[in-house]
C-alpha cells in the first residue's frame, strides 16, 4: 500500500482538508466525552481476539 494525495482522485464535491471529528457539542449539550480512539481502538481490538488460553 502507498499513500497517495487526494487530488489523485478528483470528485466533484469539494473535501475538507482536516476531517477531524469535533466533539465539543457531544459534550455541552449531553456531557459525553469521548475518550482517546487510540485507547479505544485498543480495547476494541482485545474485545475481538481470541481468548488466550493459560497452561
Amino acid at each position: 500500500m502507498e499513500p497517495v494525495p487526494t487530488s489523485t482522485f478528483p470528485t466533484p464535491a469539494r473535501r475538507a482538508l482536516n476531517g477531524v471529528l469535533d466533539t465539543a457539542r457531544l459534550k455541552s449539550v449531553f456531557g459525553l466525552e469521548l475518550r482517546p480512539w487510540r485507547e479505544a481502538l485498543e480495547d476494541t481490538l482485545e474485545q475481538l481476539a481470541p481468548a488466550k488460553v493459560s497452561a
